[in-house]
């Protein structure tokens, strides 16, 4: 799995991104270590897919040309074609999600991104992973609250397919435990009232743990690990990953 958030507002670090992305393989190196990475089956892009302002031809310009001019006419050794998934970011958000809908929920964006297929058909996704790990993509609608048919949808896999000791990596379009942690600082409130209702009332009673929060929003890498966890080698993970 790779994971992108905050592609960048202009070609050079579009393309940047872009270019790392589309690559088969990397060598990356602390100047001790070396370490090789292949390209993941599944591309998730975890909001804010362009900057500043969204619709048809900014997408066309800041973020499907950046990857299709990256990626060229490179394919995996297997010639398997990876999936892309999104979740929007506020950014998306700004035109009504249009732009964002027609390239990666509908069939009228032809399904096909630079290198990559698109398989969802909302702004919000749940992808069963081997060893009894899930990835869910919640969408935070502009600071909004999950609504009511992404709540039911998440209630639906769950009660269906969840078993008890399943695992949960969370994808959400910012990092909450940043944001609420600075509104407590200044005595003011920030509501996760529903992401605490995802976890306790529709995956605690399948058994399932969220176990890793992935998000972008912030333009930087940061990761926060549980204290005190009760097992110490499955502490709760919160990573921040911006572009």
């Amino acid at each position: 799995i790779d994971f992108i958030a905050d592609t960048g507002d202009g070609w050079n670090s579009t393309y940047s991104i872009a270019y790392f992305a589309s690559k088969s393989e990397l060598e990356l190196s602390d100047g001790k270590n070396t370490c090789r990475t292949r390209s993941g089956n599944i591309l998730i892009f975890g909001g804010d897919e362009v900057y500043p302002s969204p619709g048809k031809e900014a997408y066309q310009r800041r973020l499907i040309t950046p990857f299709e001019n990256a990626f060229g006419d490179s394919s995996n050794e297997n010639n398997e074609v990876p999936h892309v998934f999104a979740l929007p970011g506020n950014h998306d958000w700004y035109d009504g999600l249009e732009a964002f809908t027609r390239l990666f929920c509908s069939d009228l964006g032809s399904r096909k991104f630079a290198g990559w297929f698109s398989r969802q058909k909302r702004s919000y996704f749940a992808l069963k992973l081997p060893n009894g790990w899930w990835l869910l993509g919640s969408d935070g609608q502009l600071h909004s609250n999950i609504d009511t048919a992404q709540l039911e949808y998440f209630r639906t896999i769950a009660a269906e397919q969840m078993k008890s000791g399943d695992k949960v990596i969370l994808c959400i379009s910012e990092p909450v435990w940043i944001y609420s942690h600075k509104y407590r600082k200044y005595g003011e409130y920030y509501d996760e009232s529903d992401l605490i209702y995802l976890q306790e009332e529709i995956l605690k009673p399948a058994g399932a743990e969220v176990k890793v929060y992935l998000s972008g929003d912030l333009h930087h890498y940061r990761r926060h690990e549980e204290m005190n966890a009760k097992k110490e080698n499955s502490k709760v993970q919160k990573i921040t990953a911006g572009g």
